[in-house]
């Protein structure tokens, strides 16, 4: 292999590795997305199998910290709502209670399950997608007369 290449690979890995997906380093490096599919398929089966657990337990263990802090928001007090030029506390007009917003909490949320998915991937966890396609076909003849072909 050359030097060429080998810095190539290097750089679609690194790519990748980034989030870039296939289709994109392909399209930057002028090969078929099959090509950048092998590619990431050789140099992550080049990396040692310790090196791959030691980094898959990192990750984890990363993971769990961040959904740990995402459910530390989603169980916080909401924010009062505040309005007008200066910020005065908005109060339910009923209860006159603090009217809170709970936005931030439905991003941590959407985060925390967003990690609970990327926890279930790094684990094999995550079982494939069953999807099911329907459809019709309907034949239509343009052009022809069928009184004439009987």
């Amino acid at each position: 292999m050359t030097r060429e290449s080998v810095d190539r690979n290097q750089a679609i890995w690194a790519a990748y590795c980034q989030g870039a997906t296939q289709a994109e380093i392909a399209a930057e490096h002028g090969v078929t997305q099959t090509r950048v599919s092998q590619i990431v398929k050789r140099m992550r089966e080049a990396i040692p199998q310790e090196t791959r657990q030691e980094r898959a337990e990192r990750e984890l263990a990363f993971l769990d910290q961040l959904r740990r802090e995402a459910m530390e928001v989603v169980h916080s007090k909401p924010s009062p709502v505040v309005a007008g030029k200066d910020g005065d506390i908005v109060r339910d007009p009923e209860t006159n209670e603090v009217v809170r917003d709970h936005a931030g909490r439905l991003a941590a949320m959407n985060q925390a399950r967003l990690l609970s998915a990327d926890v279930r991937k790094l684990l094999g966890l995550d079982a494939p997608t069953r999807t099911e396609v329907s459809g019709g076909v309907r034949y239509e003849l343009v052009g022809v007369d069928p009184e004439q072909h009987r």
